[in-house]
């Protein structure tokens, strides 16, 4: 049998051609085989809290009349402190508050200070000195309840040098 002249067959039973089932197949696992090899994500949506481990990553929020940013910690979680231990190092961002005269403004303050108590010991000592000119000038007995005037009225004790 000739099968030039029966083209029938060839249409039916197709051996001649090559199958594509194996080229889909074989195409459909190096995909699949490639897909493996990729990078995978996964989003996933939660709520909660984050924490660094280091201390310094983490936001601390401190109160404090002047603003400030911490630049060193002195201390870590867990470490035990004293009274008195220091703990950060603050820097000031607003440089309005910073003084560039600040130790002359200080050392004007100690000075103003310094002269406000010699002018109160001189008024102490005038004030002594007072003392004993109406201690002298007045009789024995006014003084005496004067003193204890001055005593039950206000809580002083006075102490005079000299008899009385």
């Amino acid at each position: 049998m000739n099968n030039r002249y029966f083209t029938a067959f060839d249409h039916v039973y197709r051996q001649h051609h090559k199958n594509q089932i194996r080229l889909w197949f074989f195409v459909l696992l190096v995909l699949m085989t490639v897909t493996l090899f990729l990078p995978w994500t996964q989003n996933i949506r939660a709520t909660g809290t984050v924490t660094a481990l280091k201390q310094e990553q983490r936001l601390q929020q401190i109160n404090t009349i002047i603003g400030g940013r911490i630049e060193k910690w002195f201390i870590k979680e867990g470490d035990f402190v004293q009274k008195g231990d220091t703990l950060v190092q603050l820097s000031e961002i607003n440089e309005a508050y910073l003084d560039p005269q600040l130790l002359e403004r200080t050392a004007e303050q100690i000075a103003a200070k310094q002269n406000s108590i010699s002018s109160y010991e001189s008024k102490i000592s005038t004030t002594y000195a007072q003392i004993d000119a109406l201690q002298a000038s007045l009789p024995r007995e006014f003084f005496f309840r004067m003193k204890t005037f001055f005593m039950v009225r206000y809580g002083i004790i006075f102490q005079w040098e000299g008899k009385i």
